[in-house]
């Protein structure tokens, strides 16, 4: 009997570790994702499942919460309420995310571009006052977001990033040709710039002093 009482301790143990770990694992990818939301543009099923993951950590929140109140009443045991230290760091770490989210675009836009009508992929920039950029990278059913620094000497708009599309490194180049009105972004093999009119982001707005 009491080799099976103590069976029994073993395998709660461990499950009660298990828990622990999943909870640790959720919360830690619940504020990873919440940190890294600016960075896509959820667009169809990117969309769906964003939100299908965050009603999946909030039903296992709270099934951490009720299950971790229930196990302390019954044994009085604070190490029973780690579940519950470990949700409120990870609400701290979203509460965080989304603060800090909500401020990465304080400074004022001095330059809008957008580049219409390419069935690969569409892009659509921001460039602020105090040197940063952002970039929005259409692509079908998927969206993502980059953000930067930039430079403007002379006909060149330099990015801080040599590949700044990750997922289509190829696409885009670090440094942009500007012509007018347009920015050129794509290189050919021999470095000189793809001045397609299909290769080209329109400037749309344009409040910089550097581009004429």
């Amino acid at each position: 009997m009491l080799m099976n009482e103590n069976r029994k301790n073993i395998i709660k143990q461990i499950l009660f570790i298990i828990f622990v770990a999943i909870t640790i694992i959720i919360s830690f990818f619940a504020v990873r994702t919440t940190f890294r939301l600016d960075s896509f543009l959820p667009l169809y099923f990117d969309y769906i499942s964003l939100r299908i993951g965050y009603v999946i950590c909030l039903l296992f929140a709270l099934f951490a919460i009720f299950t971790s109140i229930k196990k302390f009443r019954k044994v009085h045991k604070k190490i029973y309420l780690t579940p519950l230290l470990i949700i409120g760091f990870g609400l701290i770490g979203i509460i965080t995310a989304l603060i800090r989210n909500s401020h990465l675009d304080d400074s004022s836009v001095i330059m809008v571009a957008q580049q219409k009508g390419e069935i690969a992929g569409n892009i659509y920039m921001e460039f602020k006052e105090d040197g940063t950029y952002k970039l929005d990278y259409y692509n079908f059913l998927y969206g993502s977001r980059y953000r930067g620094k930039y430079k403007i000497v002379n006909d060149t708009l330099a990015l801080d990033n040599e590949h700044p599309i990750d997922e289509n490194r190829s696409y885009m180049a670090g440094k942009l040709l500007i012509r007018g009105d347009s920015l050129f972004f794509q290189l050919n093999k021999d470095n000189s710039y793809n001045e397609s009119p299909f290769m080209k982001i329109e400037i749309i707005k344009n409040d910089s002093t550097n581009v004429h």
